[in-house]
């Protein structure tokens, strides 16, 4: 038992007022003589008032869940003392948020997420047309189809949905398209700049920090948001996170591939743990292929990095962040998420959570196959992938693989689909890609999915993006978009 002054205290609280998971920590704190009857409800979040110089002579603040090993107490608004001791009962974890590379990290973390903010909020609908041209649309059906197809870059298949914004109304502000005005296209603004190098060092040490106490396989509670593959296209993570509501509104789970290939892979991966430090328990991020340093020197990231800070050292420590992300993620205890798909060395859950993660691939093996593999629909069992790493399951290696874990489907990405999500083996595999226009030349429809408990009837309707999982339990929502107006590339200055 410490005794500390109250001063100090009240920075401790400021700090943990600033956690989104206030139960992770294990954590007592009591008060002598402080403590005062008051109707006022508690409230997950505290907000913190004092002046900038933490004087205490009067210090106020809101109530306050605080894990007391299971249990939750919360402190009521009161007066304090400034001369009052107060005590504090900490354990190794506390110290270790305190002390570590945490506070830094999230400070840069929110400064961030403060820059992408006005990229991630749906536009305006626009203004209604003249009623000349909705008449003249009107009477010809064929030409109103067309053209809300060609306007409607970004529009979704959900469109109705609660948890969605009305894509179809913005989506024309979005391209700045106008097809019965004929206006011209509005360019979208550039995107934020990407973070100094010392910045992007506190970045990764933080995010180093959280990942490492993950296990290799998380496991995720519904409802969650599954996004596939972004591949350095900060315009459909910025739509994704203007579709669905970010975190904490809503919980997140990437399945990999957050860099290469695109122009914007320092942004994509930068904004996407900047996500994760503010809000742990809301994000998970799993690890792709492309998460390694081979192929980060060949297809993109790399370079990049080389170009922006004149040394390979940012491109580093984003290589060690990669070397701690999980590899696997079960979401309601049903779905088994993963970049890849399974292997012939899985054999249980169990055969993942004793992999020592912490590395580069190795050529072969179960780590290589969560990342590498694909499904195919044409066999059986197990062949070796065209690809050179990883393999192939067809429908009874699925089978086995499902029965033997109690799951009811595996949930992916990986591969390219054009329609931005497919279905296979009796939707017990399902492929999911958020990159629309992979490359700017493909063409090809980005998705992604959201899970969530389904209690209602099975002979429910279901609108046509919505199917049902798990013998009925689990709904599954698709939200797919065309692809989105690029940035415009900028030079980098010097930021080495």
């Amino acid at each position: 038992m410490e005794r500390l002054p109250l001063h100090i205290v009240a920075r401790l609280c400021l700090e943990l007022a600033t956690e989104d998971d206030l139960s992770s920590w294990n954590l007592i704190v009591s008060w002598p003589r402080l403590w005062r009857a008051t109707s006022t409800p508690p409230s997950r979040y505290a907000t913190f008032l004092a002046n900038e110089n933490f004087n205490v002579d009067t210090l106020f603040w809101r109530p306050m869940f605080i894990s007391t090993g299971g249990d939750v107490a919360w402190f009521p608004p009161i007066v304090a003392a400034a001369e009052e001791p107060c005590r504090l009962v900490w354990r190794e974890r506390f110290l270790e948020h305190m002390r570590g590379p945490l506070r830094k990290a999230r400070t840069v973390a929110r400064c961030l997420l403060s820059q992408h903010a006005p990229f991630m909020i749906p536009l305006p609908p626009p203004a209604p047309a003249p009623a000349s041209a909705s008449a003249s649309a009107s009477s010809s059906p064929t030409t109103t189809s067309t053209t809300t197809s060609s306007a409607s870059c970004g529009s979704t298949t959900a469109a109705n949905t609660t948890i969605v914004s009305s894509e179809s109304a913005s989506s024309a502000a979005v391209c700045g398209e106008s097809a019965n005005t004929g206006e011209p296209v509005i360019e979208p603004p550039a995107p934020p700049a990407p973070l100094a190098a010392d910045q992007l060092a506190l970045l990764a040490e933080g995010a180093i920090f959280l990942l490492r106490k993950q296990p290799n396989v998380v496991n995720v509670p519904l409802p969650v948001v599954i996004v596939g593959d972004i591949h350095g296209q900060l315009e459909d993570l910025h739509h994704v996170l203007s579709l669905v509501a970010p975190p904490p509104r809503n919980s997140f789970l990437f399945l990999g591939d957050y860099v290469d290939r695109g122009r914007w892979s320092v942004q994509c991966i930068t904004l996407i743990l900047a996500l994760k430090l503010l809000y742990p328990s809301f994000v998970t991020l799993l690890r792709g292929n492309h998460e390694c340093r081979q192929l980060t020197q060949i297809y993109g990231l790399f370079d990049e990095c080389k170009a922006i800070y004149k040394d390979d050292s940012p491109w580093s420590r984003l290589c060690d962040v990669f070397d701690a992300l999980p590899l696997a993620a079960i979401a309601g205890n049903r779905v088994f998420a993963v970049h890849g798909g399974p292997s012939p060395d899985l054999h249980e859950m169990d055969d993942i959570c004793k992999l020592d993660r912490f590395c580069e691939f190795p050529h072969a093996g179960l780590m290589t196959d969560l990342v590498w593999s694909d499904p195919d629909p044409s066999i059986e069992d197990w062949t070796f992938s065209p690809r050179g790493a990883g393999s192939i399951f067809g429908g009874h290696a699925c089978g086995q693989f499902l029965t033997a874990s109690n799951l009811h489907c595996i949930i992916r990405s990986h591969r390219l689909v054009m329609e931005g999500i497919i279905w296979e083996m009796d939707n017990r595999v399902c492929t999911v890609y958020s990159c629309s226009n992979y490359c700017y030349r493909c063409g090809n429809r980005g998705c992604l999915i959201i899970l969530q408990e389904w209690n209602s009837p099975r002979d429910t309707s279901l609108k046509p993006n919505e199917k049902l999982l798990a013998d009925g339990t689990i709904l599954v929502r698709e939200i797919t978009w065309t692809a989105r107006p690029e940035y415009p590339h900028q030079e980098e200055p010097d930021r080495h």
